[in-house]
């Protein structure tokens, strides 16, 4: 605080605490006044209070400071300055911190009837708002280019030394990332209905919202399973324009392509539109945003399928080769439909819209098992299996839609866990290679196994829900999860 003038502090409120037994040199220091709260009293600090309260949730209680990076501590600082609050008529502490640095040598003495149209009287922002970080420069001068219509100094009468007419935006989305509550929305939740629209708005769709988690209502959280309906209905409009295309004449890989575009297109736009309408919810805090994969997970996404496939191989069995004219046709489905459509259709629904919907209601555990449960239950649908097979399509099911809603965390992305289920679905269920008990009728090269043990086979579904399989989805899911905890602060 010794590179601002003594002017910047006024008042400090603190607990009874022994660490503030030398509050007679910090007032000599300082230059302001050191009251203490009450006995039991922590609502005669409350700016303070509220304070902790927003610092918990990035660090919770028993969290260890020792291991937290300065960087991102800095970064957490910088979230909690620029979140709108109401007290300050929903402006940013960041942003009247600049302003009140922008305001030349008057400082606080004559700034305390700003010449801003919004506020409503005096203000203290040392009691209103955390300090923002002490690495800011002092800036006496207006920056270039601010604009300049509130007049001339009072304190120097200098024209050249003005304040800045309007708060501007500080710190942008695209500056800055956060995977830990915070939310890219065009206002934050607190503000009024007729602050959200038009162009006049202090919080653009580019500046960020930092503060406390979203919560959607118990009727929005459930509203999230329409997604499925979204997903049914692309799935048959894709089919059928696809099989109409193969009717008019034109060769089934061509269908195949057309299909698997569609349903892409169709499903994804779909649950886009869900989330961001129905829900409320921006496509960034869906994990829908832009497009990406990490090195890890675009290794994973092939090794995985890779491991199972070793394994099976490994037993006994005979290859069966399918017919080569259907060759096209099945390489254009595995790739274009069962990989490209399906990987990105089924991401976006169970671990878009319904694992989001379902953490902003009920936290992140609901929001990993009951959506893979549910992914786990649907592939039951239309299926004629067993009691025991069914039983072990739900363990496996639920498990690997663990690891994609791990990978998604651990990722702030669905696009991981898309690009891992496509590279899957393409080796294991598009039909280019079938491993089972059977061979498949249409698979390019199909290998029978000797062995009849449903462990080892999958049952009637298939070697996705074997125990090797089952146990390649344990491994990259613990992967997941010691790459968030590495990640955590």
């Amino acid at each position: 605080m010794s590179v601002f003038p003594f002017q910047l502090v006024k008042i400090i409120t603190c607990d009874r605490g022994t660490e503030f037994a030398n509050w007679l040199q910090i007032e000599e220091q300082l230059h302001c006044e050191v009251y203490f709260a009450g006995p039991y009293c922590a609502w005669q600090k409350g700016a303070i209070e509220n304070l902790n309260g927003l610092l918990r949730e990035f660090y919770p209680k028993g969290r260890t400071l020792s291991r937290v990076a300065p960087a991102t501590l800095k970064q957490n600082l910088v979230l909690l300055n620029a979140r709108p609050r109401k007290v300050l008529n929903f402006h940013s502490a960041q942003e009247l911190w600049d302003l009140q640095l922008n305001s030349c040598c008057t400082w606080f003495d004559n700034s305390l009837k700003m010449r801003v149209p919004v506020f409503q009287g005096p203000f203290f922002i040392s009691l209103c708002s955390p300090v923002p970080a002490i690495s800011m420069r002092l800036r006496r001068k207006a920056p270039a280019g601010a604009e300049t219509r509130g007049g001339p100094c009072k304190g120097c009468n200098d024209r050249r030394h003005r304040a800045p007419a309007f708060p501007r935006p500080i710190f942008e989305e695209r500056h800055l990332h956060a995977s830990f509550y915070v939310r890219k929305t065009s206002m934050c939740r607190s503000t009024p209905r007729h602050m959200r629209k038009g162009k006049r708005t202090m919080q653009s769709q580019n500046t960020v919202c930092a503060g406390r988690a979203r919560r959607l209502s118990t009727g929005r959280a459930l509203a999230s399973l329409g997604a499925l309906v979204v997903l049914v209905a692309a799935q048959l409009l894709a089919l059928g324009a696809g099989e109409l295309l193969v009717s008019a004449g034109l060769p089934p890989a061509a269908g195949n392509v057309l299909a698997g575009v569609l349903y892409a297109a169709l499903g994804f736009g779909g649950t886009a539109l869900l989330c961001t309408k129905g829900l409320g919810l921006s496509l960034e805090a869906c994990g829908l945003g832009r497009p990406f994969v990490r090195p890890v997970w675009a290794a994973a996404a092939f090794l995985m399928p890779a491991l199972v496939c070793a394994v099976l191989l490994c037993l006994p069995g005979r290859w069966v080769q399918g017919a080569a004219e259907q060759q096209a046709a099945v390489w254009c489905a595995a790739v274009a439909f069962f990989g490209f459509g399906t990987g990105i259709v089924e991401e976006a629904v169970f671990r878009g819209a319904v694992m989001h919907a379902l953490e902003y209601r009920w936290g992140r555990l609901v929001a990993v098992l009951l959506p893979s449960v549910l992914f786990s239950a649907v592939h039951i649908i239309g299926a004629q299996l067993s009691l025991g097979s069914m039983l072990q399509l739900l363990a496996a099911g639920t498990m690997v839609g663990v690891l994609f809603s791990l990978t998604a965390y651990e990722s702030g992305s669905i696009w991981p866990g898309a690009w891992m289920h496509g590279i899957w679905n393409i080796v294991m269920v598009g039909g280019v290679l079938n491993i089972g008990p059977q061979p498949q009728d249409g698979a390019l090269f199909s290998y029978v196994l000797d062995t009849r043990s449903f462990l080892l086979t999958g049952g009637d579904f298939g070697v996705e829900a074997s125990v090797p399989a089952l146990a390649a989805y344990l491994l990259f899911a613990a992967l997941a999860l010691g790459l968030m905890r590495r990640r955590m602060p």
